[in-house]
């Protein structure tokens, strides 16, 4: 009995995880705000885009996946519902990636995030419309 509250507890657990507010976010309900060019906050007295393209979005190479998959953390409840989010973070998927590029010595020094200036993944990738370096063209 005692083994089969468990499994019901963690299965409530899972689907709780997968199906909970934040994880229900998909990328449709995102672009409801962001797929707007005039989209903007101020950060520090400077007007900052927040627009993201749906259209160049669905040609890249994370096109499949749901924008809290890289955006953690935040509460699409509240607004700004980024103030509290972590920072995106790239080697969490991609962690193979410093050794496929010590072409480049400095990547190295690289943490997945733009707080490395110069070796930060979306110097050189961009961030929402990252093309696939398998990508023919």
């Amino acid at each position: 009995m005692k083994k089969l509250r468990l499994i019901c507890l963690i299965f409530i657990t899972v689907f709780a995880f997968l199906y909970g507010n934040g994880s229900a976010q998909t990328k449709d309900d995102c672009l409801d705000c962001h797929d707007d060019p005039e989209f903007t906050t101020e950060i520090d007295g400077k007007e900052i885009s927040l627009n993201v393209s749906g259209e160049k979005f669905n040609y890249s190479a994370h096109k499949k996946l749901n924008c809290v998959a890289c955006h953690k953390g935040y509460d699409p409840e509240e607004i700004p519902h980024y103030e509290n989010a972590a920072e995106v973070n790239c080697l969490s998927c991609h962690q193979k990636s410093k050794q496929k590029h010590l072409f480049h010595p400095q990547i190295l020094n690289a943490n997945g995030t733009e707080s490395t200036p110069g070796v930060s993944c979306i110097n050189c990738h961009g961030n929402h419309y990252v093309q696939s370096p398998k990508k023919d063209g």
